[in-house]
Formats: C-alpha cells, structure tokens, sequence
C-alpha cells in the first residue's frame, strides 16, 4: 500500500519533534528535587558521605539533593527503593561494598550490585588495619602468624559480626596465613574494640576511621593496614607485604554513588561531572582526610568492574570460609 506523502511529511515531523524534544528534556535536566537514598540510619558512614556528596550536587546542579535514610534489611531496603526507582536521575543511590557483599550472604534480594544499577562515581574508601593489644609480644604481622602457628586453635580473633567486611578479611587473612585461629563474633566496632584492648582477643581487622585514635594514641598497635599502600591517616603503619605478611590481602570499605539502571546516558555525564567536581574540591577533600576516608578516582566503567570484581570475591572467600548467616 502506498502511503501518501503528506502522511510521509507529517510521520517524519513526529519524529524529529520528538528528538527534538528528548534532546531539550536532556539539556534541562535537572528541573526538580534530587533524592540520594542512604540505605542506613544517620550519623554513619554511608550518612555521612551520602550528605558530603548531596551537598555537592545542590552546590552544581542548581537543585536541592536531598538525602532519604531508607533503613532496614542490613541496607537491603534502601537499595530495592533504589533498583525499582524511575531512572531518570532524580533518585540515586549511596552504595557501599556492604551491598556487594550481600547477595553472597542474603537470599531473596531484589536488587543485584552490578546489574541493578548504573554507577557514577566511587565516593570514598578506607582500608582496614591488623591491630593487636600492645602488650602482645607481636610487632609485625610475621611475629602475629608465627605465634598463632605455635598456638594452634588458642588464639582469638574479633570481628564486628558474622558475614560482615571484617568477618571476611579475617577469613581471607586467616586463609593466605594458613592460620587456625578462632572467631568472635561481636555485634559492632565498638565492644569489639574495647574486648581487644582488655585482652580477651587477640587481634582484629578495624576500619581506619574507627581505629586511628586507638592506633595514633598507643592503646592499639597497628600492624598493617589491608592496602598497597601506606594510608595518609596512619603513615606509620606498613602494608602486610611491609609487615611480612602474606600477599593478596587487598580488602577495603567503600562508598560510591548510583543511579537505577536505563538512567540516560547524558543525564549520568551531568551527575558524574558534578560528583567528581566534588569530590576534587578542597574543603571535601580536607573533611574526608579527617574522617580518614581515601576519595575515589575512578571512571564509571572502572567503578562498574570494581563493583563486579568485589562481588565475585567477596563470594569466593564465603564459599572458602563456608560461612553461614542465620
């Protein structure tokens, strides 16, 4: 059937004025309120960087970020909202590696870490510091494995919960050392801590932030810290190839910003430029030295693999351990 041309003229002047229009809703973006969802209680780390960096987006974007704490599910409940919200880049999400990790210890999540969501920018890391009660005759990670391996099945080690980042880095430690050591369980940094510096355990893998002031004052010796390099808030702490420890040890919390999956591509490019431009400014930069936090430099593609390659490895070291959460 031969349609006619004015029907030809009028199809193709649909379609350019809806190009059109996609374009000029792109290059208007962001017209309303932008909702950052905190899958966590305030006052935490994922709070904390999540407002740092929505007040960033207010500052370039022209409209107000506004921080959501959609708490519950160890974070899983923030992140569903997240997955299941319009992507049209006025619903992001603050991440951590806690969600990385969960599809390897939760079952019945509804949200996958790497196909759920488009990434933006990697906020902030931190590493994690072997520390020990400094009356322990251990001054290196290499004098630490050689007494646990004299006393096999005797020594403690705490972590702040089952299945947690510091679980599985103990795990890993205690895998690549060859070590049989004993864990407690706790529930948080907190009595964690306080247990090791009264001697009721014998060391603990702690993230920077919370264990400077310990380290820095003496109430904690820091054998290592779980990165390939030395970390500006502890310079003194070496890294565990440093200490005489083993190799492959690379384990850190980290914090980035997302966006559901199918957010357009330019409206990404406009949240990433912003993000990036605050994470590079100077008072960012100077609150995230004295929170002990590493900003992040990596690209979207690269913080999608990073994304992926924690997931499988924080899988692999569950399998290994053959750690079950209740």
């Amino acid at each position: 059937m031969k349609i006619p041309r004015f029907l030809l003229s009028a199809i193709g002047l649909c379609s350019a004025m809806g190009v059109v229009h996609g374009a000029i809703a792109a290059e208007a973006w962001p017209t309303k309120p932008i909702t950052v969802i905190v899958g966590y209680p305030a006052g935490g780390s994922n709070d904390i960087v999540g407002r740092i960096v929505a007040k960033g987006l207010t500052e370039r974007l022209g409209v107000q970020a506004v921080v959501d704490n959609r708490t519950g599910a160890a974070g899983s409940i923030g992140a569903e909202a997240a997955a299941r919200a319009k992507p049209d880049g006025y619903t992001l999400y603050m991440m951590s590696s806690a969600q990385a990790l969960a599809p390897s210890i939760r079952k019945g999540l509804n949200y996958d870490p790497v196909a759920s969501y488009d990434p933006i920018a990697l906020a902030v890391s931190t590493t994690y510091v072997l520390a020990v009660n400094p009356k322990d005759k251990a001054t290196n990670v290499r004098e630490l494995i050689d007494e646990a391996k004299a006393r096999p099945g005797q020594m403690k080690y705490a972590s702040s919960g089952i299945g947690a980042g510091i679980h599985l880095t103990s795990e890993r430690f205690k895998s690549l050392a060859g070590l049989d050591i004993v864990h407690v369980p706790y529930r948080g940094d907190t009595p964690m801590i306080t247990d090791l510096m009264g001697g009721h355990v014998q060391m603990a893998f702690i993230p920077i932030p919370g264990a400077r002031s310990y380290v820095t004052s003496g109430a904690l010796r820091g054998l290592a810290v779980t990165s390939d390099t030395r970390i500006s808030a502890l310079p003194d702490v070496p890294t565990f190839e440093e200490s005489g420890g083993p190799k492959g040890l690379n384990m850190s919390a980290w914090w980035g910003l997302v966006a559901p999956a199918g957010t357009p591509k330019d409206v990404l490019d406009k949240i990433e430029g912003a993000t990036v431009q605050t994470l590079k400014s100077e008072e960012v930069q100077r609150q995230f030295a004295e929170l002990a936090f590493e900003p992040g430099s990596l690209t979207r593609e690269d913080f999608r693999r990073f994304i992926a390659e924690d997931k499988e490895k924080f899988a692999e070291i569950i399998r290994a351990s053959n750690i079950k959460v209740e």
